[in-house]
């Protein structure tokens, strides 16, 4: 098995073993409501995840961080596509001095980049 394949998450069973390393995240990319006490229809701020196979989302940064809110270009070319994330795997997203969720983080991200873009930049 290669160094990448180690790495690499797929469902939520996987982030014990990997959290507090730099992982490679594989699901769908999607976006995130992160309002505390939500009501109504979700209100997209430009916070994005990756759902993971079975269901379990991974947040790209905490919400606070000042990068949380991903480019609009990034969430139209991804939304709701198959993408790959790497970067530090948190099983909940560290204290960035605003709203935390808990749920699984990658902090730092490396990148979050379409899965054919990722096997070129593995070459």
């Amino acid at each position: 098995m290669s160094e990448t394949t180690n790495r690499e998450v797929h469902s939520g069973t996987d982030i014990a073993k990997h959290a507090g390393t730099t992982a490679i995240v594989r699901g769908t990319y999607i976006e995130i409501d992160v309002r505390k006490g939500k009501t109504g229809d979700a209100v997209h701020l430009g916070h994005a995840g990756i759902r993971l196979k079975d269901g379990t989302v991974v947040l790209l940064l905490p919400p606070a961080h000042a990068d949380a809110k991903r480019s609009k270009s990034e969430r139209d070319e991804l939304r709701d596509k198959p993408a790959v994330a790497e970067g530090t795997l948190h099983r909940v997203c560290p204290d960035t001095g605003g709203a935390s969720l808990q749920l699984p983080c990658l902090s730092p991200l490396l990148h979050v980049v379409d899965p054919e873009l990722h096997e070129m930049l593995r070459q």
